[in-house]
């Protein structure tokens, strides 16, 4: 819809080029990793990702993104948070 690629693990993957699977595989990893350690922002930032976007209804397999776990880090400028939905934009930092 926005012409924007995403990072998800719920589609198939079958038929997927090998190549394309790594660099989703990479994604995911550093989404997931997000949940606790925000130094996965610099490894999104660096695969291309720009923006962070938190439901209202949370992560269905997992605990999911927390926007006060993620508001610590200086990379992080909130867009937009009303109602439990947030959007993030990830910062270029100094060592990236």
């Amino acid at each position: 819809m926005t012409g924007r690629e995403i990072v998800t693990t719920s589609m198939l993957s079958d038929g997927l080029p090998g190549e394309y699977w790594e660099l989703v595989q990479a994604h995911s990893e550093a989404a997931e990793a997000l949940e606790t350690d925000l130094n996965a922002l610099d490894t999104l930032y660096e695969l291309g990702v720009e923006y962070i976007y938190i439901g209202t209804n949370g992560d269905f397999s997992g605990p999911g993104l927390r926007l006060d776990f993620l508001t610590q880090s200086d990379a992080v400028k909130i867009l937009y948070n009303q109602n439990g939905t947030a959007v993030l934009q990830i910062l270029p930092t100094d060592a990236s």
